[in-house]
């Protein structure tokens, strides 16, 4: 059986707000995401428990983002390694803005 399994993080960029952000309901293959106040230049990371992507994927940009943001943030997904994936901006991210990411996931049970 195959589940559906969704990551969802909301993070600031270059800032720090008075109102606390829900924490991630965390699926159990996600072992690290970025989150809280970053960098404009900051690249969004999420680190799986288990080796995902083909050694031949790594490094190579994927052809279609899984990764949904609000708002939009134009980029480029890539896996960094076999367990890390990154969304990388194309433009710096907007200081002061809060974003939501979210990255679907499948769980096998």
């Amino acid at each position: 059986m195959v589940r559906a399994l969704s990551l969802a993080v909301v993070f600031a960029v270059a800032c720090k707000s008075n109102a606390p952000d829900a924490p991630a309901k965390v699926p159990p293959a996600v072992g690290g995401y970025t989150s809280g106040a970053i960098s404009r230049e900051a690249v969004i990371r999420v680190e799986l428990l288990a080796p995902t992507a083909k050694p031949v994927e790594v490094g190579t940009p994927l052809e279609k983002s899984p990764f949904r943001t609000t708002p939009a943030i134009d980029g480029t997904a890539v896996w960094k390694s076999a367990q890390t994936l990154e969304l990388r901006p194309k433009e710096p991210l907007k200081s002061g803005e809060r974003y939501r990411v979210e990255l679907p996931l499948e769980e096998s049970t």
